[in-house]
């Protein structure tokens, strides 16, 4: 599928991504995050949940958002795709 260049502003997703950046306290993890785009690889989805689990794990947050409900409800959806 193509998604046109704005979909991320259409999904709401700049700005969630906004919200996250404005909570982390560390430079270099802020512009990492800035520097994200949206995926569809499912590679690439998983790689990124996996070093978000690695994250919480170490430090109980990502960016100070609890994300293990939101981890859980895309790795859900990745094993609907998968099918």
């Amino acid at each position: 599928m193509i998604y046109p260049a704005n979909f991320e502003q259409k999904v709401g997703f700049d700005r969630l991504r906004e919200q996250v950046a404005a909570l982390c306290t560390i430079r270099g993890g802020r512009e990492r995050l800035c520097a994200e785009q949206f995926s569809t690889s499912q590679a690439d989805v998983e790689r990124r949940l996996a070093l978000a689990d690695e994250m919480e794990q170490e430090t109980g947050s990502v960016c100070g958002v609890c994300m293990g409900r939101t981890a859980r409800r895309i790795r859900a959806a990745l094993v609907v795709v998968e099918e």
